[in-house]
């Protein structure tokens, strides 16, 4: 009797056809979760990179000296980091470690940081590393056979002056006032503008050590934050903006600024409303104050240049309500005669901090007064 096999022939085809297909469908199911893997692990340590170096040149703008010491950068990459496991394996600042060690070389692949262009002095560099919570570092994937796989990753950031800055109050501040004015907190008075403008010039050392010589008016003077001078969408949205619901002035280094002309009876700083009635918004905030030079123009009318932008934390005021010794105070304010007769005043001190969305400013000559912008390179 003769048996046809063909069938069983085919029938084992079909087996192997089945077992090579399921073969290479999980083969490529591993690769792409160890792909799905690798990649989300490379974006986490470049994220805690990127996040480290920021936070780092943050406390570098505000402390050069100390930043080095710091352990917020391992803090950051954890923070960033889903499981945690982020190491940070340099902190280099202005290119040197916190042992006073030249830092690594860069630029020796794709993904490690580029050597800081010619200019660039102030700069904090961080490198990452993948952490496995049972191995000294690295990933495990399926095609790894056991082997540990670290990936890293670098991010350099640089801080300096900032080139802008948010403006919500009318004021403006001589510059050598800013100088002279030493002891924290402050009292400013205004300037009166139907003396003219009185020059007043200072040398002072910049909170980076550099010294420089300004001149300007004394005290602070009122600003059109709607003045035509500035480029339209740099006008703020109304005169004197409220924080919360209103567009501010963006003023930058260089801007000039016209000069609100005063009005003791009526007070009109603000257009659309008494200035008594939006200084109780600022209070407590910390107001973006443009350092100017002035210069006066034909009769009254006077210019503002913006030098340098300061952060001033407003704590108090006293406003003048017309002739008279009438007044209008709020926050906190020192004991005493501290505002004279028929002169606005307001109160608070100086603070270093970071400006919201402003770009470094490139030009030479511009004073550190405490106001910062960071941004990755």
């Amino acid at each position: 009797m003769k048996i046809d096999v063909r069938d069983d022939k085919g029938a084992i085809l079909s087996i192997v056809a089945a077992m090579v297909s399921a073969t290479l469908l999980l083969a490529i199911i591993a690769l792409v979760i160890d792909g799905g893997v690798i990649y989300s692990e490379r974006r986490v340590v470049s994220n805690s990179a990127e996040s480290a170096a920021l936070s780092l040149a943050r406390i570098c703008a505000d402390s050069p000296t100390t930043c080095l010491s710091s352990n917020i950068p391992q803090q950051f990459a954890n923070s960033n980091s889903p499981d945690g496991l982020t190491r940070v394996t340099e902190i280099c600042v202005n290119g040197k470690t916190a042992t006073t060690n030249s830092c690594a070389s860069t630029g020796k692949n794709s993904i490690d940081c580029s050597v800081p262009p010619s200019g660039i002095t102030q700069f904090a560099r961080v490198r990452t590393e993948s952490q496995s919570p049972d191995e000294d570092s690295g990933i495990k994937t399926f095609f790894s056979s056991g082997e540990v796989k670290t990936l890293i990753a670098c991010a350099q950031a640089r801080w300096g002056n900032a080139s802008s800055a948010p403006s919500y109050s009318p004021f403006a501040v001589s510059i050598c006032e800013w100088a002279r004015q030493q002891t924290l907190p402050r009292v400013l008075k205004e300037f009166t503008t139907n003396n003219g403008v009185g020059d007043c010039t200072y040398t002072f050392t910049d909170l980076a050590g550099n010294t420089y010589t300004k001149s300007g008016i004394n005290g602070w003077a009122a600003l059109d934050l709607l003045s035509t001078s500035l480029p339209l969408d740099s006008r703020a949205s109304v005169s004197c903006p409220n924080p919360v619901t209103d567009k501010p002035a963006y003023l930058r280094i260089g801007s000039q600024v016209s000069q609100i002309t005063r009005d003791q009876s009526s007070q009109t700083y603000c257009g659309d409303s008494n200035l008594a009635t939006k200084m109780p918004v600022w209070i407590n905030q910390t107001l973006y104050l443009p350092l100017v030079s002035t210069k006066k123009l034909t009769g009254n009318s006077t210019v503002h240049t913006v030098e340098a932008f300061a952060a001033f934390k407003l704590l108090g005021y006293s406003l003048s309500k017309g002739q008279g010794s009438s007044k209008e105070a709020g926050g906190i304010t020192p004991t005493g005669n501290w505002c004279p007769v028929n002169t606005n005043c307001i109160y608070g001190e100086f603070v270093k901090t970071i400006s919201p969305n402003s770009e470094i400013n490139e030009t030479s000559g511009i004073p550190n007064i405490g106001l910062q912008a960071i941004e990755l390179f």
